[in-house]
């Protein structure tokens, strides 16, 4: 038994070039969610009359519509049996690139995996994500407060900042789960870790 939790284990630390691609999943995906922005856009732009409302106020409105559609969409693509695999990829050239989830088939060790979590793993894992949800609200209000308070010159390295703020976060949460409340990371998706 403890020889099969580890392999179990193993298998999904794997690298994503030893996972197969699903590459119209993907491409569906992102078709999908570059929509929903465009539409959460839209449907922030027209509630807010942005007019009246402030860039930060536009910023955590728009945050705070998309990305519980995003998770949405992505628990529609498990139920599809596709998920993200461990690790982003990066797409674009020089300084400006974007981060973005690749889509693999969930195979029958990752499911068995799911389904074994404790119940207070999967409240953890609520945890994570409404903590996770909270701070990159705040980033959100700080990004619509600042945007245009720097000069064209200066807003590629805010930019740059801001991803590099995010990334911290997701792990600086992760540290925390994981160290303070004594959790262990059992499989990974997109770089958001799954706790067991």
């Amino acid at each position: 038994m403890k020889k099969a939790e580890t392999s179990q284990e193993h298998h999904h630390f794997l690298s994503n070039d030893k996972l197969p691609t699903s590459g119209g999943v993907t491409f569906l995906f992102w078709l999908l969610s570059s929509g929903w922005f465009y539409l959460s856009t839209h449907i922030c732009g027209t509630w807010l009359n942005l007019n009246d409302a402030t860039m930060a106020v536009f910023c955590c409105a728009l945050f705070a519509c998309f990305y519980p559609g995003y998770l949405v969409l992505l628990s529609a693509f498990r139920g599809l049996g596709y998920h993200p695999k461990p690790e982003s990829i990066e797409l674009g050239g020089g300084g400006k690139r974007i981060s973005v989830p690749v889509f693999t088939i969930i195979d029958a060790p990752f499911k068995q995996l799911l389904n074994d979590r404790s119940r207070s793993a999967k409240v953890s894992q609520l945890a994570f994500n409404l903590t996770k949800f909270v701070c990159l609200l705040v980033l959100a209000y700080f990004t619509g407060y600042n945007l245009f308070s720097f000069r064209t010159t200066w807003q590629f390295f805010f930019a740059i900042g801001l991803a590099l703020a995010m990334t911290v976060t997701n792990m600086a949460l992760s540290w925390l789960f994981v160290h303070v409340f004594g959790l262990k990371i059992v499989a990974k998706e997109y770089n958001r870790p799954i706790f067991g």
